[in-house]
Parts: C-alpha cells; sequence; structure tokens
C-alpha cells in the first residue's frame, strides 16, 4: 500500500516521479536512506527546469509499525519530514454473499513544516489556507482510492 501513495500523488498532481521502482514491486525498491550511492526518488513538476530542487524526495524509512519515507525537497524546506503508512488487517468481512478483507490504512505525516519556503508571506495564513488543505485533499484522496 505504501508503494502507491507516491504514484498516485504524481498522477493526481500531474508530477513526474523519478527515480521510483517498478510499480508492484512492494516498497523494497525504493532508494533507502543511508544508501548514498542511490539518489533519492523525486516528485518534480515539468515546469521547473532540472537546475531548480525537485518538489519532493523520498527515500525508504524501515518503521516498526509500517513503511515510511524520508521526505526532503523544496516543500520540505530542508527539515526531515517522516511519512509513514500503516496497513492492517481487521479481518475477512462479507459484503453482498463476497467475503472481503478489512483494512485499517493509517497515515502519518511528521515534522511537515508550517510556512516552508514562504515564510514571508505569513506561517499561519498560509499554512491554514494553503498547505493544510493540499495535504488533507490528497491523504483523504488516497484513502478514497484504496477503499474503492
Amino acid at each position: 500500500v505504501a508503494d502507491r501513495l507516491p504514484r498516485w500523488v504524481a498522477d493526481d498532481c500531474r508530477l513526474d516521479l523519478i527515480g521510483a521502482p517498478l510499480r508492484l514491486r512492494s516498497a523494497r525498491g525504493w532508494p533507502a536512506v543511508g544508501d548514498d550511492a542511490a539518489a533519492p526518488a523525486e516528485l518534480r513538476w515539468d515546469l521547473l527546469p532540472a537546475p531548480m530542487p525537485p518538489l519532493i524526495t523520498l527515500r525508504r524509512l524501515e518503521a516498526n509499525d509500517g513503511v515510511g519515507f524520508l521526505l526532503g525537497g523544496f516543500l520540505c524546506a530542508g527539515r526531515p519530514v517522516i511519512l509513514r503508512i500503516a496497513c492492517e488487517s481487521l479481518g475477512v468481512c462479507s459484503v453482498d454473499g463476497e467475503e472481503r478483507l478489512d483494512l485499517r490504512v493509517t497515515s502519518y505525516l511528521e515534522g511537515f513544516p508550517i510556512a516552508g519556503r514562504a515564510w514571508f508571506v505569513g506561517a499561519r495564513w498560509w499554512f491554514k489556507r494553503v498547505r493544510l488543505p493540499t495535504i488533507q485533499r490528497l491523504l483523504q484522496g488516497f484513502h478514497i482510492m484504496l477503499h474503492e
């Protein structure tokens, strides 16, 4: 499930995902934290030239309660941001005579800067009006896609 989030965000926001492993290879193919030989995966906007930093960089992070990514790049403003995705099986349920696996998917975003690079605009206003609604829309859309 964690492997699908960066791909879904790239598709939903019309961004380029560079350096990601092939689909359905689980989270193991992503560049890992501490592996400096491998470049991190990047989410880039095609209108920004290559010398500009990527919007978001991703490195796989081993977590005890799920799979996570260490995020960096322009939107993280130089701070280490951790995105963790936990998927827990709650059991099998029956819906319209079909058996389905009931899952609980939880996503955590830790250390995301309030204002990012736009601190001069007014940190509280920028966070409440722009950053928080964007993050909420993305995570809610991802969870809806998983449940469909």
